[in-house]
């Protein structure tokens, strides 16, 4: 067995510490969040193929409206531009409904749907650096928040 003894001057004992430590803060940071996507991934992997299913039996616009919107929220942590996709589905399919819907109670659904999507888009969108169409989507949101009054949604 061989030991190697390293030497070093004043100044590097200090460097060298500090180097390893970042290292291996830095590899453990990356364990961590490795291990907690897994988990996440699993869990929301779950979560998606009963949200699949529900898809397939959705009989209704405002049903499937609200499933995409929540196959959003399953894909937005680990899956943001899935997310996004089911959240446009979501505002398209709202907007075509309220085009050509005349009961009141249809359209709060499909206000209430579209509300959602675009405060998630909003989000999605700010985190990608486009502030102004964030910021253009919240308010809208917010404002047909507000026109159903629904102070829980809107905050």
């Amino acid at each position: 067995m061989k030991l190697v003894l390293i030497i070093f001057s004043s100044t590097k004992p200090d460097l060298y510490i500090y180097t390893s430590m970042k290292s291996l803060l830095h590899k453990t940071i990356l364990s961590i969040i490795f291990c907690c996507s897994i988990n996440y991934s699993l869990v929301a992997d779950g979560e998606l193929d009963s949200l699949k299913q529900a898809l397939k039996k959705a009989k209704h616009d405002t049903t499937t409206g609200q499933i995409y919107n929540n196959i959003g929220m399953a894909y937005y942590l680990y899956a943001p531009d899935s997310a996004y996709y089911f959240w446009e589905k979501s505002l398209k399919l709202a907007n075509s409904n309220l085009a050509k819907s005349n009961s009141p109670i249809l359209k709060n659904a499909f206000l209430h749907n579209k509300a959602e999507a675009l405060g998630s888009l909003g989000y999605i969108d700010h985190g990608r650096g486009n502030v102004d169409l964030a910021v253009s989507r919240y308010k809208e949101s917010a404002e047909i928040f507000a026109q159903l009054k629904d102070t829980v949604s809107s905050a």
